[in-house]
């Protein structure tokens, strides 16, 4: 067999364009990398926006800490002193009343949506008096103080709080609820005898989610947003919710035997895995991930370049028309550079719109690349045709 024959053979030719198919994967990884590039870019920049609101609120509702003093005896029962132990109890009940308004923040190309929510927060305490005398110490009622957790302090932006009716002024302090700054209170005339209501109005600014901790006994929450694509997550999904174009609205109900929570826990107790495990919220989500959909897509570039190819190597067969293998890796490259094509637009116009523009110049460009080269007009039709098909 002479070396033009075997040159010219149709297994040869096969094998160089799977080499060739081989290559131009390379190209494609490349692109699929800048797109994994610019996904964490825009994942930075979000992360930039939701630190400078706030971040992920968390809402908890506000606690009754009162400290115990115990003696100190020593061998013979006579008091050398004595111990003091914070003891911290949360409400019977608490109504959460919330509502979100939306606003997207842009830096550059990218933009996230973040909110201030609202929250008309009404509750009561009331205690368990044989439960109190069983705590070790003796309970000193002139220093009990309400505290009010957040999570973040410098995202408040209002806050409100009345305590049997009458408004009380909240002060910064050195206490901690798990892991959150609190804001504090002094309950004069304190009682563990008395139901103790509240109501507190909280706003604060926050980004991607909002999250609450069934912190009473009994919890309601309704909470209200503008924002078509909830994520419901967490200990607790909602008992009813209603999503539309509008927004959704949700609400939630825990009760005292749903939760892990204690009524009552000494301060120092690290509760932080407890709440964690019982919190429940929503996320804002993004309904539309362009990086994510240009990562799908780029998945199908091995398929497009066997398929093209395929077709290609059919005209050579059947039709007669030679084409090299430099002619193969260039339509292979004009197929590679659609997907960078594709995520560069697709930021700036939307993915539908970047694809078929995309699809559209490359099917063209090829097509009339397969007329020069095959010189039949009819040819390259059939070639836009099947990529237009396959796209």
């Amino acid at each position: 067999m002479s070396i033009a024959r075997v040159l010219a053979s149709p297994t040869l030719k096969l094998g160089v364009i799977g080499f060739l198919v081989l290559l131009l994967l390379i190209p494609m990884a490349l692109v699929d990398g800048l797109r994994a590039e610019r996904e964490q870019r825009r994942d930075a920049v979000a992360a930039e926006i939701a630190a400078s609101v706030g971040g992920a609120q968390t809402l908890l509702a506000p606690v009754v800490r009162v400290p115990f003093v115990e003696p100190i005896r020593d061998a013979k029962g006579v008091v050398v002193g004595e111990t003091e132990s914070a003891w911290l109890f949360a409400p019977r009940r608490v109504k959460i009343a919330g509502a979100l308004a939306l606003e997207q923040r842009a830096r550059g190309i990218f933009s996230v949506p973040v909110y201030v929510a609202t929250h008309d927060i009404e509750g009561g305490f009331s205690f368990d008096e044989a439960a109190v005398r069983a705590i070790p110490g003796t309970p000193d009622l002139a220093r009990a103080e309400l505290l009010v957790p957040v999570s973040a302090a410098r995202a408040l932006r209002r806050i409100e709080l009345a305590v049997d009716g009458t408004a009380r002024e909240l002060a910064t302090g050195t206490h901690q609820l798990a892991g959150y700054g609190a804001f504090s209170t002094p309950l004069p005339g304190f009682r563990f005898d008395a139901p103790l209501p509240f109501r507190l109005t909280l706003a604060a600014s926050g980004a991607e989610a909002i999250e609450f901790v069934p912190l009473a006994g009994d919890t309601e929450v309704r909470l209200d947003a503008p924002w078509p694509h909830p994520a419901f997550h967490g200990g607790f999904l909602p008992a009813t919710r209603k999503i539309g174009d509008a927004g959704f609205a949700a609400d939630w109900q825990v009760l005292s035997f749903n939760r892990e929570i204690p009524a009552y826990w000494l301060a120092s107790s690290d509760l932080e895995r407890v709440f964690s495990a019982n919190q429940f919220g929503v996320r804002l989500v993004q309904p539309i991930d362009i990086y994510f959909l240009n990562h799908r897509s780029a998945k199908y570039g091995f398929l497009f370049l066997v398929l093209t190819f395929g077709a290609f190597f059919l005209f050579e067969t059947i039709g007669r028309s030679r084409m090299h293998a430099i002619q193969y890796l260039l339509v292979g490259a004009a197929l590679a550079v659609f997907y960078l094509v594709l995520l560069a637009t697709s930021e700036h116009l939307g993915f539908a719109l970047s694809y078929l523009l995309a699809a559209g110049s490359m099917g063209v460009m090829i097509a009339a690349y397969a007329w020069a080269v095959m010189q039949s007009l009819k040819r390259a039709l059939v070639i836009g045709s099947w990529l237009a098909t396959l796209y």
